[in-house]
């Protein structure tokens, strides 16, 4: 009898313990610059697109927070391929903009210093075309450590 009775005392203590824990989620990612096809083929994007449009509801739909660094060329291929008809799923808006004003993602630039990419400073003013609100910026080294001649100063 005494079995039956603790099994249920605690199987109630563990939902109440349970219940009160809070699991805090944030996402943090980026794209890169080696996408051509953002830019070259328009299905690629628009899946892209319908990938990136779902997370950002379910990242806003379960309480997560998404901060997302955004390379020149998927800003390049938003410009280029949110039109009209496409922008009919977010309101109206280009992905970018919607996803900041209406699921709360942050987004930041992302560049990689390469020879025949835009600088960082590029791409940070390509977001406030954007109206992005960045704070931060990633990956933005501006030559390889390798280069670099490192010397101890005491």
């Amino acid at each position: 009898m005494k079995k039956t009775i603790l099994i249920p005392i605690l199987f109630l203590l563990a939902l109440t313990v349970q219940s009160q824990s809070k699991i805090y989620i944030n996402y943090v990612t980026h794209n890169e610059d080696n996408y051509n096809q953002y830019i070259s083929n328009q299905s690629f994007y628009i899946s892209a697109r319908t990938m990136l449009r779902q997370f950002a509801i379910d990242c806003k739909n379960n309480g997560a927070k998404w901060s997302m660094g955004n390379d020149y060329k998927l800003l390049d291929a938003v410009s280029m391929h949110d039109k009209p008809l496409v922008m009919s799923n977010t309101n109206g808006l280009n992905l970018l903009k919607w996803m900041q004003d209406s699921m709360d993602v942050e987004l930041d630039p992302h560049a990689h210093a390469q020879t025949g990419s835009p600088s960082l400073a590029d791409v940070a003013y390509k977001h406030t075309l954007f109206r992005s609100s960045a704070k931060l910026c990633g990956e933005c080294l501006p030559y390889e450590l390798t280069r670099w001649k490192w010397e101890l100063v005491v």
